[in-house]
């Protein structure tokens, strides 16, 4: 799940088990008015460093680092709670999953490389 990041994963479920995904998040450890403070926290950090003279590298990355942290943290709460919808699934329902999942990875990649079709070499131009 590199630079396509999680969309296409996320994408391949069908509306109302999103919902069920957005709810568990919701109701995680971190609710959504504090992911919002933290974000914004962010953002002032951000802005505080770079209009910051002089100029300090470090702080950038400490910056950078935290949101980093967040954003990993983030990813594997949401990577747990696919695990969990998908291992409920039933055979059928898992085959259905996985030919969206190619779908929307198919889809990804033509934004990516337009022109290319997206086989497992993503190399041919038509």
């Amino acid at each position: 799940m590199g630079q396509m990041g999680l969309g296409p994963f996320i994408g391949a479920f069908t509306p109302a088990q999103r919902r069920e995904i957005g709810h568990a998040l919701r109701s995680g450890a971190s609710g959504v008015a504090e992911a919002r403070q933290e974000l914004w926290a962010e953002a002032q950090a951000m802005l505080t460093v770079l209009r910051q003279e002089p100029f300090e590298p470090a702080a950038l990355g400490a910056v950078l680092e935290a949101q980093n942290q967040r954003l990993r943290t983030r990813v594997t709460a949401v990577r747990a709670i696919m695990v969990e919808h998908i291992a409920a699934m039933s055979p059928a329902e898992r085959a259905r999953f996985a030919d969206r999942l190619e779908r929307g990875l198919h889809g990804a990649m033509a934004r990516a490389h337009p022109g290319r079709h997206g086989g497992p070499h993503g190399d041919r131009e038509d």
